[in-house]
């Protein structure tokens, strides 16, 4: 058995995932300024799998009205990246 290694990635940081369309216009939350599909091959002999992650600014999907969670005492900004498969 080979360790898990990341065949190709896909930038689509214009085509949204079904998820984020839900968090957008269901939810209300701001939307993902960015999107990458990752395949990976695991190693176990099976078809390499796709991983789609968007990526938030701040900590997480949040209303489009609330203030960001981000402190903003000059450090490095945060990020929140929801990954599935």
């Amino acid at each position: 058995q080979d360790e898990p290694r990341l065949v190709r990635m896909i930038g689509r940081p214009h085509k949204a995932s079904p998820r984020s369309i839900l968090h957008t216009y269901v939810w209300q939350y701001e939307a993902p300024f960015d999107r990458h599909d990752w395949y990976v091959d695991r190693g176990d002999g099976t078809e390499p799998r796709r991983y789609v992650i968007d990526f938030y600014g701040t900590d997480g999907p949040r209303l489009w009205n609330s203030r960001s969670n981000n402190s903003g005492g000059g450090g490095p900004p945060s990020m929140y990246m929801d990954v599935r498969l």
